[in-house]
């Protein structure tokens, strides 16, 4: 499998170009989109990265503390379900390359609160700068936008349309990625252990999966 596309999450945009004073840092302009929990939204060259795999721990910092005080400064609640809690996440936005007609390509960088830097873009940063980006008024139905992190891993979010919420435009998006396998692991289903009841279980047991020492099942 080189890759699978999936549904993305419904993303909006909370707040638009918001201004933060960061100790250490200065004024920082921040946008704030919902897209499976709250992003801030910070573009990376005012800030001077480049998102490179050497600014590592200097997006960390960086971020933390921007997160920081913005969970000191104010709260955000979802259309429909409400305070989710503290702004968990921020993503960095690199300049953005026009690759082809309709596709957009950018490094980017996703950080979770406290001090992690994702090793992909993630999904749901990808459909929270696709929904900047409609709000902005840059897409149309088919665009998509390539997201590449610090590792050059992606994904690649398609911008499918919108519905309104309330106040908000809602933007409905597809992500593709590929994974990687880290792990296989084994199950062992014991039928002399007195919390299973192995005559529920034929429809996952048989002869060619079993170990010799389970008895046989239809």
């Amino acid at each position: 499998v080189e890759a699978i596309t999936c549904e993305g999450l419904p993303s909006y945009i909370h707040t638009y170009k918001a201004t933060i004073d960061v100790p250490s840092l200065g004024e920082i302009t921040y946008s704030v989109a919902y897209s499976g929990g709250f992003y801030a939204l910070v573009d990376a060259a005012s800030m001077g990265f480049d998102l490179t795999l050497d600014e590592e721990r200097k997006l960390a910092e960086t971020a933390h503390a921007i997160v920081e005080a913005i969970q000191a400064e104010r709260g955000f609640s979802h259309y429909t379900l409400g305070d989710v809690g503290p702004l968990p996440f921020l993503h960095f936005m690199g300049p953005e390359e026009q690759v082809a007609e309709g596709y957009i390509r950018s490094r980017s960088t996703t950080y979770v609160h406290p001090g992690v830097i994702c090793r992909s873009t993630t999904g749901t940063g990808t459909s929270a700068r696709l929904a900047l980006m409609n709000y902005e008024g840059r897409l149309k139905i088919g665009d998509k936008l390539e997201t590449v992190s610090l590792r050059e891993t992606g994904f690649i979010g398609t911008f499918v349309g919108t519905h309104q919420e309330g106040a908000y435009q809602v933007v409905e998006n597809t992500i593709t990625g590929r994974s990687y396998v880290l792990a296989h692991s084994d199950i062992v289903i014991n039928c002399d252990d007195p919390m299973v009841t192995c005559g529920e279980l034929h429809h996952i047991l048989s002869d060619r999966h079993q170990p010799a020492t389970l008895p046989s099942t239809p």
